[in-house]
């Protein structure tokens, strides 16, 4: 098998490390610089104050070792580092919303000689900009882009020689989604959100030669795009179930308005448990339907169906400037 490229991870975990490496500093120490900050926020110009921006990193890592462990089992490790940051503007009746999530992980499950298998891939940006109509509603143009940083592959057992292999399934911008969406958003509360899109274009792109000669992801043999024009619903709901535990859950439908009868779904949800300053756990939970992905069925068919994830981790993160 072939390894997954560690590159991406490298970058995220040293893009990080700096936030893992502050000194301890006396009472006077902080009491200066406390002061020296709230100097700084009287003398920011009135076009910067219409910011809002802020940098959350964080790591997850664990390990399992064994030595004469009569109950039998493998050495396992994993880590992943995540960056999601964000940027907002707010002026009179206007605002423009930028988000950026990056994520990657790996896994090793044996001795020093197995292969390390990605377990966390994503590069998600999203931006909108909006226009307040009403107290709680907005005309907003959305655009959304997704794809991921290295190779991907499925593993699974041979049929024929019950060895462990692995097929080539996706890369770099294979595939990678835009989704650009005009329409109106209604936020009553910091609970809840809902945007409504009657005009929306969806681009998916397989720029791989070997994914686009296979047809993948719905996009015909040997192109490299495909266009569709549809509607879109994406709604949020986010509270507090107790102290320092936050639920969060987000779904996007698009419809193709040639093939109303088959609606993409894409839904997230997350627990958060925040047990310090610094130190987080958290179970997340993804589904996706897309009935142009076609996949390999437990019964041997191949066909669109029912994508899940599920991640429970405990790690190390923080918030550099504004929290979102």
């Amino acid at each position: 098998m072939k390894n997954p490229a560690i590159a991406p991870f490298l970058v995220l975990l040293f893009l990080m490390l700096p936030f893992f490496s502050q000194a301890q500093m006396t009472d006077e120490q902080k009491a200066y610089l406390e002061a020296q900050e709230k100097l700084k926020k009287e003398e920011i110009p009135d076009s910067v104050k219409h910011w809002r921006k802020g940098i959350t990193p964080a790591i997850n890592f664990s390990q399992v070792n064994l030595s004469n462990w009569s109950g039998g089992g493998q050495n396992s490790v994993s880590f992943t580092a995540l960056i999601s940051a964000f940027a907002y503007y707010h002026k009179n009746n206007w605002s423009w919303y930028n988000n950026l999530d990056m994520g990657y992980g790996l896994s090793r499950i044996g001795d020093k000689s197995a292969n390390w298998i990605k377990n966390e891939d994503k590069f998600i940006y999203v931006e909108k900009l909006s226009y307040k109509l009403h107290k709680h509603i907005r005309a907003s143009w959305l655009n959304d882009f997704r794809t991921q940083f290295a190779e991907g592959r499925k593993y699974y057992k041979s049929p024929t020689t019950e060895a462990d292999t692995s097929d080539y399934v996706s890369n770099f911008l294979a595939p990678a989604y835009l989704t650009s969406a005009l329409g109106l958003e209604y936020d009553p509360s910091e609970h809840f959100y809902l945007f409504l899109s009657p005009v929306t274009t969806k681009f998916t792109c397989v720029n791989d030669p070997i994914l686009s000669a296979q047809g993948a992801y719905g996009v015909k043999p040997y192109n490299t795009f495909r266009a569709e024009f549809g509607a879109l619903l994406n709604a949020k709901l986010k509270f507090n179930i107790a102290e320092n535990i936050v639920f969060s859950s987000a779904i996007t439908m698009f419809g193709n308005y040639e093939t109303l009868d088959r609606i993409d779904i894409f839904s997230d949800n997350s627990i958060l448990f925040k047990v310090n300053k610094y130190v987080t756990a958290s179970f997340t939970a993804n589904m996706i339907y897309d009935d142009d992905i076609k996949l390999t069925r437990s019964d041997g068919t191949v066909g669109p169906g029912l994508q899940y994830k599920h991640v429970l981790s405990v790690g190390i993160t923080t918030v550099i400037g504004d929290r979102p």
